[in-house]
């Protein structure tokens, strides 16, 4: 519930970049006291407790996707700059980094390229 109100009040506030990170913040502070206090994580470890308030962060980020990133014309410009730049960069190959051939497996690439596929996805 204190999740809906939060996305709620964040998305009918004015944007603000400075302030709208600061907000963000504070309530996954917040929400990571509340669940640390809360019986189900009271006896649990760490661990699990960083698990579910990263997972809280993606879903949260995910959901206010369009209002936390590249809003402003500076993030925008540093995106597409930055997207060139990667294009430009295309041609680099794990050898030219010096990665050991035992990292530089087909397999081992293929899963790096879909978790990087699966964050691209979530924009």
């Amino acid at each position: 519930r204190n999740i809906n109100i939060f996305m709620k009040n964040f998305m009918a506030k004015e944007l603000d970049s400075e302030s709208d990170s600061m907000a963000v913040q504070d309530f996954m502070a917040s929400m990571e006291s509340a669940f640390a206090r809360h019986p189900l994580w009271v006896r649990g470890n760490r661990e699990d407790l960083d698990a579910a308030v990263e997972g809280l962060e993606k879903y949260l980020l995910t959901k206010l996707y369009d209002r936390t990133f590249g809003v402003d014309a500076i993030d925008r410009e540093r995106d597409h700059a930055i997207a060139a730049r990667l294009q430009a960069l295309q041609f680099v190959r794990p050898e030219h980094l010096e990665v050991s051939h035992d990292f530089a497996n087909d397999t081992t690439l293929l899963l790096a390229q879909k978790e990087l596929r699966k964050i691209n996805m979530c924009k």
